[in-house]
């Protein structure tokens, strides 16, 4: 007898061949559930569980149907809109519960990580784009390991930590610039928190943030704009929701939080609206625009020094449209500023019926379509030789 005791096979597995010299041969035919609202349904995309145990198929009647192959055992699982994508999770397995869950991209909601046995929702990731509208990815993919999830959308595409549901994608990128003389972004994000601007070195692996600004604890408010100076690198403008102005960096010497503030001097109009105003530099990096909400266009000398405050007042303010002026732009290479205006205002008329149901003076509200009161584009000449 042998005292090294009983010997294990070791296994070695070896891929399948394929022969295509003739036909398949057809072993079985599938069908799915039928759908009395919708006849003519049909399966869009269909894939084998990673485990080769069953089959998770989109279906046009915006529903999943599981297929498990063995018993064939059928569910479906609806969903609230038209499906865009989905995908399994790595290492998926009907014999281990944990790990049988796929994405799903559904049209205007969040993504969802679903029960591949009962459709429950396990986790959701939110895409959220300018308009606060929820986005739905037209791909999605997850790392190998399973612990990341990628999701692609226009132009774009968000990368979710799949263990921490919810936890990047309630953060909305709401703008991004790349510095002028070096390989780095900034990016911020419209959630409001303390320091919700992150500066990145591309050139570093992994990419991660090399530093995190912001407006600090008390003054929290989320991200519209970020700007470089095209000249100064080192000098990072942004703006804010609900704050008047424009905001500065310089990333050579930071302290608690910006070093300067321009102020428009119209701080309560400012505040009170929550439409995307937009400022601009001029290719010297000297001159900043930016609008409001009572049609004016504020220009600041950056050359200039602050006052005590840590504060600046514009050099030039002028009345230009009669409406908002969320957009002001420099001409690239001629002394000329492009303004456009416009928002939305609510008007709304009220009526008084009475009749045998309702008692007399019961008004009813009518909420009109918003109008704009002024939605031209105006180019501006400001160059010393303007008549």
């Amino acid at each position: 007898m042998d005292a090294s005791g009983p010997v294990t096979a070791e296994f070695t597995w070896t891929p399948p061949t394929f022969d295509f010299s003739t036909k398949p041969k057809l072993t079985e035919t599938l069908s799915l559930q039928p759908d009395s609202e919708s006849p003519r349904n049909f399966a869009r995309k269909s894939l084998w569980c990673p485990d080769g145990e069953s089959i998770l198929s989109q279906c046009e009647n915006r529903s999943f149907q599981s297929i498990v192959y063995a018993s064939q055992k059928q569910s479906t699982l609806p969903q609230s809109a038209p499906i865009l994508d989905f995908a399994w999770y790595p290492g998926a397995s009907s014999s281990t519960p944990a790990t049988y869950c796929f994405a799903a991209s559904v049209r205007e909601c969040p993504v969802k990580l679903l029960d591949a046995a009962d459709g429950r929702l396990r986790a959701s990731y939110s895409i959220v784009d300018h308009r606060e509208r929820q986005v739905a990815p037209h791909s999605l993919a997850f790392s190998p390991g399973g612990d990341k999830l990628f999701c692609g959308f226009d132009s774009a595409f968000e990368m979710f930590n799949v263990g921490s549901p919810g936890a990047d994608g309630d953060r909305i990128i709401s703008s991004l610039t790349h510095a002028p003389t070096s390989n780095s972004i900034a990016i911020g994000s419209l959630t409001p928190s303390p320091w919700n601007i992150a500066i990145y070195d591309l050139d570093t692996e992994p990419v991660t943030p090399v530093l995190y600004l912001g407006l600090g604890e008390t003054a929290s408010a989320g991200v519209t704009q970020l700007k470089f100076n095209p000249t100064s690198p080192h000098l990072l403008y942004a703006s804010f929701r609900r704050r008047d102005g424009v905001y500065a960096w310089d990333l050579r010497y930071l302290g608690d939080g910006p070093f300067l503030h321009y102020k428009t001097g119209n701080t309560p109009s400012m505040a009170m609206t929550s439409q995307r105003i937009y400022f601009s530099l001029d290719v010297t990096g000297r001159w900043m625009g930016i609008g409001d909400q009572d049609g004016n266009i504020h220009t600041w000398d950056l050359t200039t020094t602050s006052d005590e405050n840590d504060s600046a007042l514009p050099l030039l303010s002028f009345d230009a449209h009669r409406d908002s002026v969320p957009n002001v732009t420099y001409h690239p290479f001629e002394a000329k500023i492009l303004s456009s205006s416009g928002g939305r205002h609510f008007l709304d008329s009220t009526d008084s019926e009475s009749s045998d149901e309702e008692d007399v003076g019961v008004q009813r509200r009518r909420v009109l379509q918003p109008i704009a009161r002024d939605v031209s584009l105006k180019i501006w000449d400001v160059s010393d030789k303007q008549l």
